[in-house]
């Protein structure tokens, strides 16, 4: 499988959708995995730590083109314009809860 992580643009968003961790089991696994450059830089992880793991690492969120997309946050629509070859979406779920007294 081939996996893509495009990094988020939301405004104070600094998630990403895999760790280097997360990224080392999937290639030892045999997955391709693609990070857009700069992805992992509002969690301390640079280029560098993703390529050290196996990642490919692409310049535009348009090169990470993949057959499936894992996102941190709720995706943005200008990022689902892209003719991806599937339709799957991963997507992490982030449920606020706020609890009255």
């Amino acid at each position: 499988m081939h996996i893509g992580v495009p990094k988020e643009i939301k405004v104070r968003e600094y998630r990403v959708g895999l760790v280097p961790a997360n990224v080392r089991e999937l290639v030892a696994n045999g997955h391709e995995v693609t990070i857009e450059t700069g992805a992992g830089a509002g969690i301390g992880m640079n280029d560098e730590h993703y390529e050290a793991v196996g990642a490919k690492i692409a310049s535009t969120a348009a090169d990470v083109f993949a057959a499936v997309l894992e996102r941190g946050a709720c995706p943005a629509l200008k990022n689902l314009a892209f003719p991806w070859p599937s339709d799957a979406l991963l997507q992490i779920m982030f449920w606020a809860v706020a609890f009255l007294k």
